[in-house]
């Protein structure tokens, strides 16, 4: 076991730049992206509010990463005492007291990182896909987002009851974990096989919407781009599969070295947590880089959807804050309707009380001619 070759991502000096780089990508990407929605003047949703959390729990995840390097609990072969020759599946020390609790913590923050991630592209999607409440989009989010939720708490209470209440077996002999904890293997593969599935279902599920819509091939191009760039997430998510089927087929080899092992899992789970977390920012925080995204002509192309929210009669409303706005359209017949209408797409318009049934307030993503079905929404200059 002392003898056992150290991959790259094994090292300590790979294992702490990984950890350390990634936490500031995933606080600039978050940072960008709240920046982002304040200049868009769009609202704090869901998404972001997940997003967030992710990312305070990956943070929490490289804390945990650099203190256990510290104790030369990860990146370090496995040292046995001077003069020992028992058994060494059935010896404590120090080293593997501290990889087994960080460990530990890491399992059970590891399934809140993910979770919070993919329900917060999730719920992005609904920002930009969802069109109304009985859409077969909006439909399928929703259901997908319920079963992201159990994912996550489910994953959570298992890895937290792993050894049942025996959690010191995981900081114990091999013998002891073995013995307490017989579903901690089973529970890892099921936990990594469930996020692989779920990764490659995120990066597809936008792309057939991306190339039905009215934009030209760049956008789309640049659409498909942005969102696949979640392929990285899935790399790492497979790695990891791949990595605890190995381990579950070939059980305990005596010729391995355990701590590297998982400081192998650790690596590859924290590439999934900071690559997913920027990911899921980018197509939020390029607007900050270009003067109209993707984003706002993907929602300005939703002409057939957006219909079936107006009346049959047309009408004409004039509304100003700001620069002065002209709305020819016919009207919405609730503040539902106007919401769903121009939630990010007009500036902080009010439309006048005799024309809908409840003034709404919307945002603007940039200057232009903007076409709902049969609506348009014209800046004034």
């Amino acid at each position: 076991m002392t003898g056992s070759h150290q991959a790259y991502y094994q090292t300590p000096g790979h294992f702490v730049a990984a950890a350390a780089v990634l936490s500031f990508f995933c606080i600039l990407a978050v940072s960008l992206r709240l920046l982002a929605r304040k200049r868009q003047r769009q609202k704090f949703g869901c998404d972001d509010a997940l997003i967030t959390v992710s990312t305070i729990i990956t943070l929490a995840i490289a804390s945990a990463m650099f203190y256990g390097v510290s104790k030369r609990g990860f990146g370090y072969p496995f040292r046995l005492p001077d003069g020992f020759e028992g058994d060494p599946f059935d010896i404590v020390t120090d080293q593997i007291v501290v990889t087994g609790k960080i460990q530990y913590i890491y399992a059970i923050l590891l399934p809140l990182a993910l979770g919070c991630a993919k329900l917060s592209i999730l719920f992005f999607y609904m920002r930009i896909f969802s069109v109304n409440t009985n859409s077969a989009t909006h439909i399928l989010l929703v259901i997908a987002a319920v079963l992201m939720g159990s994912w996550t708490i489910s994953f959570f209470f298992a890895t937290v009851f792993q050894c049942k209440l025996d959690m010191w077996a995981i900081w114990s002999t091999v013998h002891d974990f073995g013995a307490h904890c017989p579903d901690s293997m089973v529970i890892d593969v099921a936990l990594c096989a469930s996020d692989f599935a779920f990764d490659l279902v995120l990066v597809a599920f936008p792309l057939p919407l991306i190339w039905r819509l009215n934009l030209s091939t760049t956008n789309k191009v640049t659409a498909t781009g942005v969102f696949s760039l979640g392929g990285v997430a899935i790399v790492a998510s497979l790695i990891r599969l791949i990595m605890q089927i190995r381990i579950m087929v070939q059980g305990l080899d005596p010729d391995a070295d355990g701590i590297l092992v998982i400081t192998e899992y650790l690596y590859w789970g924290m590439i999934e947590c900071g690559t997913g977390i920027f990911a899921a920012c980018l197509p939020v925080m390029q607007s900050l880089f270009r003067n109209q995204t993707w984003a706002s002509r993907l929602r300005s192309t939703r002409d057939t959807a957006f219909s079936k929210l107006f009346r049959s009669g047309r009408s004409r409303t004039t509304v100003a804050t700001g620069p002065s706005i002209k709305l020819e359209t016919p009207v919405p017949g609730s503040k539902a309707a106007s919401d769903r209408m121009f939630d990010g797409s007009v500036s902080r318009l009010v439309i006048s009380k005799d024309e809908v049934e409840d003034p709404g307030s919307f945002e603007l993503d940039g200057p232009g001619t903007y076409h709902y079905g049969a609506s348009r929404i014209r800046e004034a200059v």
